[in-house]
C-alpha cells in the first residue's frame, strides 16, 4: 500500500504509511492498520476477507481526550470509547460502531 491519508467518521486526519494494510469495514469505510499490528489483529478468512480477532481493552471516555493512535493522534468525544491492544496501540470508536463491532467476554 502507499502513504495513505483518511479521515475518521469524527473528523479526525490519520496516516498509514507504506505497507500498512488498508482494511474497509462493512459499511464501507476503510482505516489503515499498522503492518506490524495487522497479523496480530485479524485472521485469514479467505481470498481477501479477514476478521478481526484478539482481546482488547476498553473504556468509556467521560469527557474529550487525545488519542495517540499508530497512525496519529485522535480526539475521543465523551461518550466515545478508547479501544487499546498489546502493546499499546490506542483508537477512539463511536459508540455505536463500538456496540456493534466488538464483544465483551469473560474474565
Amino acid at each position: 500500500m502507499s502513504p495513505r491519508d483518511w479521515t475518521t467518521s469524527n473528523g479526525e486526519f490519520l496516516h498509514s504509511d507504506p505497507g500498512d494494510w488498508w482494511v474497509v469495514g462493512p459499511d464501507g469505510s476503510g482505516r489503515g492498520v499498522d503492518v506490524a499490528e495487522f497479523p496480530r489483529l485479524y485472521e485469514h478468512l479467505s481470498a481477501d476477507r479477514y476478521r478481526r480477532v484478539g482481546v482488547v481493552v476498553a473504556r468509556q471516555a467521560t469527557a474529550d481526550e487525545v488519542v495517540v493512535s499508530f497512525e496519529g493522534p485522535m480526539t475521543a468525544r465523551a461518550g466515545m470509547w478508547i479501544v487499546t491492544a498489546p502493546p499499546g496501540n490506542s483508537w477512539a470508536v463511536p459508540d455505536a460502531e463500538f456496540r456493534s463491532g466488538y464483544e465483551p467476554v469473560d474474565d
